[in-house]
């Protein structure tokens, strides 16, 4: 949604999108009205009203509700060559499913350096343990070599899992 006004909050302009981005008062013709008039949504109103004082663009990310996630950027509007602000043009973007999409992202990161390290891990202690420890039974070293090759096999399987789910991700016969 695309929000135009003036130093003092007068809407110059407003889109369809916007109107409902806002919870616009329905009963008013938005242009020539105050924000405070027409935009119903306070953690809107409230970001808008924070942040439209400055000289510099400001980004600002606000949960607008449980489910909604707005990103408003503010740019002022200088006049002509100036650092007068004589307005602010504000651009509201529902990034919902984009912050849901970056936070399974970090979630899955975080699984698979975990189940990365896992067999990794066990791979290590058995190896050092064999390494430390001459005197270990054939019937024991088997068993710990056996845990091995059976790490290394999981190992194996989660990397092609992976680069399977890279290979899919992006669009690629496997």
């Amino acid at each position: 949604g695309i929000l135009a006004m003036d130093t003092k909050g007068k809407i110059l302009l407003i889109n369809d999108l916007a109107k409902i981005m806002v919870d616009g008062n329905q009963k008013l013709i938005p242009e020539g009205k105050n924000i405070r008039q027409f935009i119903q949504n306070q953690i809107v109103l409230d970001s808008i009203i924070y942040n439209m004082s400055g000289e510099n663009s400001t980004v600002i990310q606000k949960n607008i509700s449980k489910d909604t996630i707005y990103k408003i950027k503010i740019d002022p509007v200088h006049f002509e060559d100036t650092d007068a602000v004589i307005g602010f043009i504000i651009n509201i973007e529902n990034v919902t499913e984009y912050v849901k999409l970056e936070n399974m992202r970090k979630d899955f990161v975080a699984n698979v350096s975990h189940e990365l390290k896992t067999p990794l891990t066990s791979i290590t202690g058995f190896v050092e343990t064999l390494k430390i420890n001459d005197d270990i039974d054939k019937n024991t070293r088997n068993h710990f070599l056996d845990i091995i090759e059976k790490e290394s096999n999981r190992y194996r399987g989660l990397i092609a899992d992976i680069l399977l789910l890279y290979s899919i991700e992006n669009g690629q016969a496997w």
